[in-house]
C-alpha cells in the first residue's frame, strides 16, 4: 500500500466545512442526525469538549503504538511528560503500551503488515477515495466540496487480506461493536487496495490484555456503507432545518444554543402544570434533556457574573462564588490496598475508594480511621473547588453564608 502525501489548496464548498463535524459524522453524532439534522446544517458553532485532557491518556497509547512501528522505540517517561499525564495514568500507560506491543508483535509474527495512522479522503458522492497527510483531517483546505477526510488508527495488510484497527482504551462494553466509523475506514482501504472484502476491529486494551471486537465485511456490506455515507453527507450538507426536540438531544453538539432549547422551556412551562395524559408526560420527557442543559448554561453564567462581583438578591442577600475543598484519595499504594482489605473495607474498591464509598462500606467511625490511615500514607490530597452561595449582604464575597 503506497503511503504518499497528496495535497489539495481546492476550497470546501460544501455547507459542512468543519473537518471535525465530518469526522464525528462517523461516530455517533452522526447517529443522531437521522433524527434531527438541525446541529449540521444550521451554521451554529459545536461546543468544544469541556476538558480535553480527558483524552490525553487515549491519545498517548496511540501514540506509543505508532513510535513501536515506525521507529522500533518507545520512551514512556518522556511520552508521559509529553501529554502531560499524572503518575496514575504513567504507570498504566506503560502497561497499557505493552499489551498493543504484545498484539502487535503477535500479528506481524503472522505476516500482517502494519501501517499506523492512515489518513485517507473519500469523495461520498464519486466514491472515490485518495491518501492525504496526516494532519490533512484537522485543516478544511486540505478536503475537496463532498470529501470526508478521515484517520485510520491502524492498517493491516496482508496477501488477500486487509483488516483496519480502531484503539479503545475506554471501558470494554458486552454490545460493543464496530460502527460506521470502523465500516468507512475498512471500505476506504478496501478501495485503495482493491480488495472485495475486509475485516474491521475494535481493540479495547488495557493493562492486562486487548480484547478484540471484529466484524467481516464482505463486498455487500462496503457497498451498504457507502451508501451510509451518501445519506448522511446529503442531509448534513442540506438546506436549514427546524430543530427536532426529543430524547437525541441528550448528547447533541449544539444542546443549548439551538431553537429547541427554548422551545423547551415554553414548551414544559405552559404542559408541566397540565399533564393529563401518558402522551403529554412523554413529551415532556423527551424535552427535559434540552430543558436541563438550558438550566446548566444559565447557572454557569450566573456563577460567572458572580466571581467578578457579589449580585445582590431580593432577600437581602449576596450572591457570591465561595471557594471550598475537600478531601479525595488520590491514588492507593499496595501497602493502602493491604489496609483496607485487612480492615474490612475490601468492596469499597470497587467504588473507586473515594471517601464516600468508604463511609458506604464500613460507616461514619471506619471512614474517619480508613481517612487518617490514607493520609498517613500519603494517598490523600486536597481538591479545591468553587460553587455559589447566599452570603448576608455585609459580607465579603470571600466569607462564609
Amino acid at each position: 500500500l503506497p503511503i504518499g502525501q497528496t495535497r489539495s489548496s481546492t476550497r470546501v464548498e460544501s455547507s459542512v466545512a468543519s473537518v471535525s463535524k465530518m469526522k464525528r459524522l462517523l461516530g455517533k453524532s452522526g447517529v443522531r442526525l437521522s433524527k434531527c439534522a438541525h446541529p449540521w446544517n444550521s451554521g451554529i458553532a459545536w461546543s468544544k469538549p469541556d476538558d480535553p485532557s480527558v483524552f490525553a491518556f487515549g491519545n498517548a497509547v496511540h501514540r506509543a503504538a505508532e513510535l513501536a512501528l515506525t521507529q522500533g522505540h518507545v520512551d514512556m517517561v518522556e511520552l508521559a511528560l509529553e501529554y502531560d499525564l499524572g503518575r496514575d495514568d504513567t504507570r498504566k500507560l506503560g502497561a497499557t503500551a505493552r499489551s498493543a506491543f504484545d498484539w502487535l508483535d503477535a500479528r506481524i509474527r503472522e505476516g500482517w503488515m502494519m501501517l499506523p495512522e492512515v489518513s485517507v479522503a473519500y469523495h461520498v458522492r464519486k466514491r472515490t477515495v485518495r491518501l492525504t497527510d496526516r494532519m490533512a483531517h484537522r485543516r478544511s483546505n486540505q478536503a475537496h466540496d463532498g470529501e470526508l477526510l478521515g484517520i485510520i488508527d491502524l492498517v493491516c495488510v496482508r496477501p488477500g487480506q486487509v483488516m483496519v484497527c480502531d484503539w479503545k482504551t475506554g471501558t470494554w462494553q458486552r454490545d460493543s461493536a464496530p460502527g460506521l466509523q470502523v465500516r468507512f475506514a475498512a471500505m476506504a482501504i478496501a478501495k485503495l487496495v482493491g480488495a472485495d472484502q475486509a475485516r474491521g476491529a475494535l481493540l479495547y486494551v488495557d493493562e492486562h490484555g486487548i480484547r478484540e471486537v471484529a466484524e467481516h465485511l464482505e463486498c455487500w456490506d462496503l457497498d451498504a456503507t457507502g451508501d451510509a455515507l451518501a445519506a448522511i453527507h446529503a442531509a448534513a450538507s442540506g438546506a436549514p432545518t427546524m430543530p427536532v426536540p426529543g430524547e437525541h438531544c441528550k448528547r447533541c453538539n449544539i444542546l443549548g444554543k439551538c431553537n429547541a432549547t427554548a422551545l423547551a422551556m415554553r414548551e414544559v412551562e405552559s404542559v408541566a402544570s397540565s399533564i393529563q395524559t401518558a402522551e403529554d408526560a412523554a413529551r415532556v420527557h423527551e424535552l427535559m434533556p434540552a430543558l436541563e442543559q438550558a438550566l446548566k448554561l444559565a447557572k454557569a453564567r450566573i456563577k460567572e457574573m458572580a466571581s467578578r462581583q457579589p449580585i445582590p438578591l431580593s432577600n437581602g442577600k449576596r450572591l457570591v462564588v465561595q471557594e471550598r475543598s475537600r478531601e479525595v484519595v488520590a491514588s492507593l499504594t499496595p501497602e493502602a490496598v493491604a489496609w483496607l482489605q485487612a480492615n474490612g473495607l475490601k468492596d469499597a474498591l470497587e467504588f473507586g475508594t473515594s471517601a464516600a464509598a468508604i463511609k458506604r462500606v464500613g460507616g461514619t467511625a471506619a471512614s474517619k480511621k480508613a481517612m487518617q490511615a490514607l493520609r498517613d500514607m500519603g494517598c490523600v490530597r486536597e481538591s479545591a473547588f468553587t460553587m455559589l452561595a447566599e452570603s448576608k449582604g455585609a459580607m465579603s464575597s470571600d466569607d462564609d453564608s
